[in-house]
């Protein structure tokens, strides 16, 4: 997520907007406010290959509360709002122009992303000028985003919570892994640090673009959604435990404690009893990743495999 920081001049960061409404092809797509910010679940769009995701907002920043932030008094200064959507995962970004105080639409195409899609106010100047520390900008500068940005999930587990994903030479790495490995889940031994998912760089060459294929139209994108599926089970069946280990209420920033409440309304909703963390044998474990394989819908995914020979 873009910081006000990574400019060498004042940006304003708190932009805020209104969401009024999130629908994909006209039926409507649920959402929930998080630590992270507003988070639209579109996972039932995981099994779809195309389609447009369309969302109502309305930024209610006044422009005139971040010219005075980053022009000061008596500037003449403009600027051009809307809202940029970005995906981390396929590089999609695109920016809608929307005037600040009015209702827009923001249109997403769902076979251009996957993953997690941020969606947040953004202004930029509409023509050259000098902010108030006397720095130069030129016509399309950044002067105001929001910190915290509306999350759309797509075809992964993805619930507010960024798991990092690396390439990593598994030989070099420390302690080294067995060189013939695929992935590994990087986990703490306290509940503070976020676990990340290693991908062997040794298969890279092999597996990148495999990974990155988005879409169901195509054995490529229909192979990619398989692959992403068991690496997020794999990540899945090793961080929750973990998460349940580690929780603490004392400490409800933990990503340990994050990633459990994220869960436990999963488990609630299926009638499922939450694991204690005395309670993590062997069974339960295996219990678990039944568990996630449902909430995922693994088998709804592996069923996709019939698909690469009908196209």
């Amino acid at each position: 997520m873009l910081k006000a920081s990574a400019w060498p001049y004042p940006v304003f960061e708190n932009l805020e907007f209104e969401l009024l409404g999130a629908t994909f092809e006209g039926s409507e797509l649920e959402h929930k406010p998080t630590s992270k910010g507003i988070v639209i679940d579109g996972q039932r769009l995981r099994a779809l290959g195309s389609g447009t995701i369309t969302i109502k907002a309305k930024i209610t920043t006044s422009p005139r509360e971040v010219l005075q932030h980053v022009f000061g008094n008596g500037g003449n200064n403009g600027v051009i709002t809307g809202f940029r959507v970005f995906c981390e995962t396929s590089k999609f970004r695109h920016f809608v122009a929307m005037p600040a105080g009015e209702q827009g639409e923001i249109t997403v195409p769902l076979q251009m992303v996957r993953g997690g899609v941020q969606v947040a106010p953004f202004f930029t100047t509409s023509d050259s000028s000098t902010t108030r520390t006397g720095v130069p900008l030129v016509a399309g500068a950044v002067v105001a985003l929001s910190n915290e940005p509306l999350t759309i999930t797509i075809d992964e587990d993805w619930t507010g919570e960024v798991i990092p994903i690396r390439w990593v030479n598994f030989a070099t790495a420390s302690p080294p892994l067995p060189d013939d490995a695929l992935f590994h889940v990087e986990l703490s031994d306290s509940g503070e640090v976020l676990p990340s998912l290693w991908l062997n760089e040794k298969f890279k060459d092999d597996l990148g673009a495999v990974i990155n294929h988005v879409g169901l139209n195509s054995p490529p994108g229909i192979a990619g959604h398989l692959m992403r599926q068991f690496l997020w089970l794999q990540f899945w069946q090793r961080a929750l435990p973990w998460a349940i280990r580690y929780e603490s209420e004392e400490q409800e920033e933990w990503p340990a404690s994050r990633i459990a409440s994220l869960w436990q309304p999963i488990f609630t909703r299926h009638g499922w009893p939450w694991p204690r963390r005395e309670e993590l044998t062997v069974e339960v474990l295996g219990d678990i990743s039944t568990k996630i394989q449902h909430h995922l819908k693994q088998g709804e995914a592996v069923a996709q495999v019939r698909r690469l020979w009908q196209v």
